[in-house]
């Protein structure tokens, strides 16, 4: 079993990765530039998640810039994300053509986009600035459609084009494989110093903690992490700290492929 732990403020999770794509500054006029990465397939959950920055001068509406993901083996992309050619619209261009954010793109713009993918139903869904602070059943997405791609892909590609083509920046793209996502950012508050798969199928967490007497947390679990939070079942909604340390095990066993769990302070 995977596990997954996300907390409020903290996020730990095993069995998971980040493939970072370098960032792609200042690009202007006509350009491609190729990322490849190790042909990924067969995942229930992947996420491709970036921001698109527009300097000035604006893009015109002759230009196109866009990042996509490129089947293995090359080939025409299979998902497509940006400024429509000829067009001021931004948004998912394939396979949905209608999925925009805007369209009246302007010098400043900026757009935080998270496409999630699930390689085996080939259901998938968009996201335009999510709160990533927040669990993912917790934004509502732009778009969903079902009947996408479910073959394999290895290469996310940045590209532009014309003369008339603006100042574009590609900044803080990742490809979350696993168990992992880009919802719910570290902080501080929370940390998550140990995670046990015990053979009996429970789960040991052990946190940092307030050790101030009369501090409570909760721990919710869900396998799906599309769900809102409010749906997630308690596992425990009042576990006492025990220090500036604090130990649970919880009391269901956990057959599932994954799980994600969620510990709060109350």
């Amino acid at each position: 079993m995977a596990i997954t732990t996300l907390t409020v403020g903290f996020t730990a999770r095993l069995q998971a990765t980040v493939i970072t794509i370098p960032d792609a500054l200042d690009q202007t006029g006509r350009y491609k530039i190729e990322n490849s990465i190790k042909p990924i397939s067969g995942e229930a959950s992947l996420y491709v998640a970036g921001t698109m920055t527009f300097g000035n001068p604006t893009a015109q509406t002759g230009a196109y810039n866009v990042h996509e993901l490129i089947p293995a083996g090359g080939g025409q992309y299979v998902f497509q994300m940006g400024q429509r050619w000829q067009s001021s619209a931004f948004g998912l261009l394939f396979p949905d053509p209608d999925a925009y954010i805007t369209t009246d793109l302007a010098a400043g713009d900026s757009f935080l986009t998270v496409l999630r993918i699930d390689q085996i139903t080939g259901d998938y869904s968009f996201f335009a600035d999510p709160d990533l602070s927040m669990l993912e059943g917790d934004n509502t997405p732009l778009w969903s459609g079902k009947g996408g791609f479910t073959g394999a892909f290895d290469n996310v590609q940045f590209r532009g084009g014309n003369d008339d083509n603006g100042v574009v920046s590609y900044t803080g793209f990742g490809v979350y494989t696993g168990a992992d996502t880009p919802f719910g950012v570290p902080s501080l508050q929370l940390t998550i110093t140990e995670i046990v798969s015990n053979v009996d199928d429970t789960v040991t967490l052990t946190w940092k903690s307030d050790p101030t007497p009369g501090t409570t947390y909760k721990v919710l679990f869900n396998p799906d992490l599309s769900a809102p939070k409010s749906e997630w079942p308690d596992e425990n909604d009042s576990f006492a700290t025990q220090g500036d340390t604090t130990t649970y095990t919880t009391n269901c066993s956990f057959a599932e492929d994954r799980m994600f769990f969620v510990v709060e302070k109350n």
